[in-house]
């Protein structure tokens, strides 16, 4: 069975969650935020610290030619000091995301040229 973009979504950012929670040992509190706004997780420090946390737009790529990669358009970037973009590959075949991702920490708007 195909997974369709928002089953395929879900089990990409749960998987995430789950990594990011393990290997903070707990110290990490990850949620789906209400108001999404362009961000898919927020992660915060456990307890009563101040601040917003990390905004987290995770971003699902495939292989074509033997290359990764994913068109992204900027209107669907959320940028500002706290956000990462996280690229998980997903197999298409095993309906499942690899064992590795990038992580990339977005600086402010792109230029425009």
């Amino acid at each position: 069975m195909i997974l369709d973009t928002t089953e395929r979504k879900k089990i990409v950012e749960n998987k995430i969650i789950d990594w990011i929670t393990a290997k903070s040992g707990g110290q990490l509190t990850i949620f789906k935020p209400s108001n999404g706004k362009g961000v898919d997780l927020v992660a915060k420090k456990r307890g009563k610290y101040p601040g917003e946390g990390l905004n987290i737009q995770v971003i699902t790529i495939s292989e074509r030619n033997n290359l990764y990669e994913k068109d992204i358009e900027e209107e669907f970037l959320h940028f500002d000091k706290n956000c990462y973009l996280i690229f998980v590959y997903f197999d298409l075949v095993e309906q499942d995301i690899k064992d590795y991702l990038w992580i990339e920490y977005c600086m402010g708007e792109l230029s425009k040229s």
